[in-house]
């Protein structure tokens, strides 16, 4: 548990948090990147169900490789990580249908504005 505090928030805040034992508000929790949003009890429902949503819109294959790249490189330096994700699944990822369908999109539409971008294609999952 200290181990990992200490490489979300950093060595000092963790051992604060852990040393005192005091409870942690919503905004320091947000602030100190121990949490990336909180909302309010009641809007909980709708705010996990959104986040769910976002995640289920992407590439089905590219968020099954990117939560096992989480979990295989949890106690990796980031370079070391980044080389053996890249490795591990971009030349898979790199053949996949879907992989096709989103770099030709990108790559066939010049009419997009600077800063926009087309929609996502259809996710196949293959």
């Amino acid at each position: 548990m200290i181990r990992w505090a200490e490489r979300i928030v950093g060595r000092t805040k963790a051992r604060e948090w852990i040393l005192t034992g005091r409870d942690i508000g919503a905004e320091e929790a947000v602030s100190s990147g121990l949490v990336t949003k909180a909302v309010p009890l009641e809007d909980l429902n709708s705010a996990v169900m959104e986040y769910a949503e976002l995640i289920a819109s992407k590439a089905p294959l590219q968020v099954r490789a990117t939560k096992k790249g989480f979990l295989e490189t949890a106690n990796m330096p980031p370079g070391d990580a980044s080389h053996y994700l890249m490795a591990k699944y971009n030349p898979f990822l790199w053949t996949t249908e879907d992989f096709r369908n989103r770099v030709a999109t990108v790559y066939t539409d010049v009419f997009f504005k600077e800063g926009e971008f087309p929609p996502d294609p259809k996710w196949k999952g293959k």
